[in-house]
């Protein structure tokens, strides 16, 4: 079945089918009598909407109204960049025509309230909607109230906020008012607060000149402070006592607030008893409901929501939780910052990383460094140049890039552009010698029990499905299998030791004693002679793409090297490193892991460590250690839609891609590396 619009963009829309759960087709003359088409689909009361209406009351087919979410965008419509979060979708009318009834509007009257557990939700939603300031339209850059405003309302002891709209808006109407209500709204907010500072918050295309203002010429007002500019709304309502709507989505948030709400139309939370209504409610509504109905209705029972990374329906919570995700990720930007000595390749995608900090990225070469502004800050790859470039500008403020725990599904030195990084302000996790924003975290931040929660379910992901940092396939783990089962029947204990890079700057910065694999190895001998020891060369060294592995003089029992280290976690009762990350990924999955050089896990009372920090004095537990060093401290960015996303959600494309990287590291070499690196040209932002 499916159903039939006659708005281009609304067939065109990819995510109606998964809202409708039936693809949308275009209407014909011959969708009335075609059995496959089970309804009419258009947008509210807009031109597509009212011929859908008559459409399906011809046909005697259902109708759907469409309009956009209560929490509906991250970004705006008007700028072309941006991602819908949530559909209103009616089969009576459409929540803002108060001529008719709607679905949101029998919600309302059924009489039911929420029960206990809903109005934990409804209180934990509101809870992160004011937190954020979480909105319809999520685009400000900031939530802030602008200094200049700030002035303007200092010293108030009473503030009223009166709403204006743009003169014939559709809502304005369909909400039982004209534009003529606006004016008498504005003398009643004089009149009946005397005394009181009255703001009227107007479109900013009316001040553009753009639009016209339903309220009209303000200037026989001297007495009031008109906000133009395009403030977030929240920033007003925390401010204010009381607020004035004719049917603006502004009040609906103001009751999120508490705030006492005055209604000069009948906009969908009006006529229930929390509003002061100054229109005749229609005789549909009239029934006190509570504020946890009203909110659970029109946000948990009326409006869809989609997520926007795995683009499924989904709870308002994953919206919320991720719209707070981006906004945490871009908030309070630095005008500028300077990329320093990064590769073409890098220059192709950092960018979309580094916005975090700044709207603007300048790649630079050191040389060019010293010709710069010195409180523009610097950002480099690696603690190598990090430690350069802070001997050589002391006091300049310098920040460290690096790839994230979990990367992508393949090789950075194959060029595969990274799904995740981490840009630290302190230092790097794998350099010792000086605290990271990572350790700061764990020795200083306590995770809530909600943090917890996720923590255990990405540890259950992560062992689940075998993913590690690079997420390359086995090709055969049969012969290793029955190797460690041969050892373990002889009583004989199984250690694995993961090869690193040598040249690695975590093994310079990170393992003050042991740097070779082949002195790890031997160290490892040495303190359990009577283990039989794996040796794993590194993915890097395995492909060729780096040089430099003496552990063949070592002496291990096995080296394996087509085998995925994560089913190798499954085997052994120990794993050896140096600061590989392995010993991280081993901790997940319950499994012994002794340190012989100072990587972020290490010091906190999960490892045994033959190398100390003294500032890693306090015990954290596993999910703690989780939650800070791969919720918290790197960033995750989804490539093909283009935003900021959960490590879920890296997770997911890195189990859907995991399949073809066995066929990267055999393909190796030049080809690989070009095909990445073109993806990454053709792709970039």
């Amino acid at each position: 079945m499916s159903y039939a619009s006659y708005s281009r963009a609304l067939v065109r829309d990819p995510l109606l089918p998964e809202v409708l759960g039936a693809p949308v087709v275009k209407a014909g003359v011959a969708s009335a009598a075609d059995a496959r088409v089970s309804g009419f689909v258009g947008w509210g009361r807009k031109r597509s909407g009212l011929r859908a209406q008559d459409a399906a009351r011809r046909s005697a087919k259902e109708l759907v109204c469409l309009e956009d979410g209560f929490f509906g965008y991250w970004g705006h419509p008007a700028s072309g960049d941006c991602v819908r979060l949530a559909y209103n979708v009616d089969r009576q009318g459409i929540y803002y025509d108060a001529h008719a009834p709607s679905d949101l509007e029998s919600y309302l009257a059924d009489g039911v309230e929420p029960d206990g557990p809903a109005r934990v939700r409804v209180a934990a939603f509101c809870d992160q909607v004011r937190e954020q300031r979480l909105s319809k339209y999520n685009h400000h850059r900031s939530t802030a109230m602008p200094a200049s405003l700030r002035d303007k309302l200092a010293g108030a002891d009473k503030i009223c906020l009166v709403v204006d709209q743009t003169a014939g808006d559709q809502s304005i109407y369909f909400g039982l008012a004209d534009d003529s209500v606006f004016r008498s709204m504005l003398r009643a907010a004089l009149c009946e607060n005397p005394g009181a500072l009255i703001v009227v918050k107007t479109h900013p295309d009316v001040i553009a000149g753009k639009k016209a203002s339903a309220i009209g010429n303000l200037d026989e007002f001297p007495e009031i402070v008109l906000v133009g500019e395009d403030v977030h709304p929240h920033a007003l309502i925390e401010v204010v006592d009381r607020v004035y709507v004719v049917t603006s989505q502004i009040g609906f948030e103001a009751l999120i607030y508490d705030k006492p709400v005055t209604c000069f139309g009948m906009p969908f939370y009006a006529g229930w008893g929390l509003t002061d209504d100054r229109v005749e409610v229609p005789a549909r509504r009239g029934r006190l409901i509570s504020k946890d109905k009203l909110i659970f209705d029109a946000c948990f029972r009326y409006a869809v929501y989609i997520d926007p990374d795995s683009g499924r329906r989904c709870e308002p919570e994953v919206v919320l939780q991720w719209l707070a995700l981006q906004r945490a990720y871009r908030s309070e930007r630095i005008s500028r910052l300077l990329a320093v000595d990064f590769s073409l390749w890098k220059r192709s995608w950092i960018g979309e990383f580094a916005r975090v900090l700044a709207d603007q990225v300048s790649h630079v070469n050191s040389a060019e460094l010293s010709r710069e502004d010195p409180q523009l800050p610097v950002l480099v790859w690696g603690a190598a140049r990090a430690y350069e470039l802070r001997k050589q500008y002391p006091g300049r403020r310098v920040l460290t890039m690096e790839d994230g725990f979990l990367r992508s599904a393949g090789l950075g030195t194959d060029l595969k552009r990274p799904s995740s990084v981490i840009i630290d302000d302190s230092g790097i996790y794998y350099d010792a010698t000086r605290p990271s924003d990572l350790e700061k975290r764990i020795a200083r931040v306590s995770v809530t029990e909600e943090q917890r929660r996720q923590a255990r379910a990405l540890i259950g992901r992560l062992v689940t499905s075998g993913a590690t940092k690079y997420n390359l396939s086995s090709v055969d783990d049969d012969g290793i299998h029955a190797w460690v089962e041969a050892r373990k029947a002889s009583g004989r204990q199984v250690i694995l030791v993961p090869g690193q890079v040598e040249s690695d700057a975590s093994l310079a910065y990170g393992s003050p004693a042991i740097r070779t694999n082949a002195a790890l190895i031997r160290a490892v001998r040495a303190d359990f002679p009577q283990a039989q020891i794996i040796y794993k060369p590194h993915p890097d060294v395995i492909s060729r793409n780096r040089k430099g592995d003496t552990a063949s003089e070592a002496g291990a029992d096995i080296t394996v090297e087509n085998v995925s280290i994560a089913s190798l976690y499954n085997l052994v009762d120990r794993v050896c490193v140096m600061t590989s990350l392995s010993g991280f990924e081993a901790l997940l999955r319950g499994v012994k892991v002794s340190c012989y050089g100072l990587p972020f896990y290490s010091g906190w009372g999960l490892t045994d460590d033959r190398c100390a920090s003294s500032r890693r004095s306090v015990q954290v537990d596993l999910e703690s250690l989780v939650y800070h060093s791969m919720m918290a401290y790197p960033l995750y960015y989804d490539w093909h839609k283009k935003h900021f996303s959960s490590v879920f959600s890296v997770l997911d494309a890195v189990e859907a891609q995991a399949a073809g990287s066995a066929r990267s590291v055999r393909a190796g070499g030049y080809l690989t590396k070009a095909g990445n690196f073109v993806e990454a040209l053709l792709r970039r932002a």
